[in-house]
């Protein structure tokens, strides 16, 4: 009887170190879940902020081309008022130089 009294024991401790173990199994898969989704909301966040970074970059490069282009259409309609053969020459030539390129 001190043989079935000793695996009765050792089944019910085995059981409670089977139950804690299930316990601590399920508390680490909700850490899991949780360490997941604070890592899921922190890359959306910083995609989000490098996005706006982005956009903000685009848009400015975007306002100093067109001020350059501005700039320098400005610089040419005064060159083409200061020199007007000489711009018709200039773009004669150019037409006739990318029309036998087209050609080939």
């Amino acid at each position: 009887m001190a043989y079935y009294s000793r695996k009765k024991k050792n089944g019910s401790e085995l059981e409670m170190r089977l139950k804690a173990l299930r316990e601590d199994f399920d508390s680490l898969q909700h850490d899991m879940r949780e360490l997941l989704s604070t890592l899921g909301n922190e890359a959306s966040h910083r995609v989000g902020q490098v996005t706006e970074s982005a956009s903000e970059a685009a848009s400015t490069a975007a306002h100093q081309v067109e001020t350059l282009a501005e700039e320098g259409t400005e610089t040419v309609r005064e060159a083409i008022k200061a020199q007007p053969f000489a711009a018709i020459a200039l773009s004669m030539g150019a037409g006739a130089l990318i029309g036998s390129l087209l050609r080939r």
